[in-house]
């Protein structure tokens, strides 16, 4: 009797442990929408700060590092601080934040494709930059979200799956 608990309480822990496994996978699938959604914040409130609020340019990144949250507002600090301190040009600057981030290519190389408009006079041709990064970061959106929540609900199965099968195997 007692050797049947234990095998049953066993099995239920590892059972336990696939679906955490599985859980855990598919938190990290859905991290990407996170991530989208906190640029696309972070990047309207950078277009809010320069065209209307009229700020500077690190005053406004700043304000936009607070909007967004997780990696954009790392990119957007770190921006600011190095335009700041005048560590090179806002476009080298900007640049060398989103290289050094944890963002995909294609979100790396879209962020980076308005650097050349950051430090000019012209307040409206970085919002127009910025209304196409924002253009980008809203597509990619409408695509993860789809991927996402199928990848999602796969891991959780595969998780309970392979828990279950490690718990057969083991009985």
């Amino acid at each position: 009797m007692n050797e049947l608990i234990m095998k049953l309480l066993g099995g239920s822990l590892i059972l336990a442990a696939g679906w955490l496994a599985g859980r855990k996978m598919a938190d990290g699938a859905e991290a990407r929408l996170a991530e989208l959604a906190e640029l696309r914040v972070a990047l309207s409130a950078l277009k809010s700060n320069v065209e209307f609020g009229r700020k500077d340019l690190p005053d406004a990144l700043m304000a936009a590092a607070a909007a967004g949250g997780g990696e954009a507002s790392t990119i957007f600090a770190s921006a600011a601080r190095g335009i700041r301190d005048r560590n090179g040009t806002a476009e080298e600057i900007w640049r060398g934040s989103v290289a050094g981030s944890n963002l995909q290519g294609g979100d790396k190389t879209a962020l980076s494709a308005f650097a050349g408009a950051l430090g000019r006079p012209d307040a409206g041709f970085l919002a127009e930059a910025i209304d196409s990064a924002i253009a980008y970061v809203a597509g990619e959106e409408e695509r993860a979200v789809p991927v996402a929540r199928r990848d999602a609900k796969m891991y959780r199965s595969v998780g309970v799956l392979l828990g279950a099968l490690v718990c057969v195997l083991l009985i």
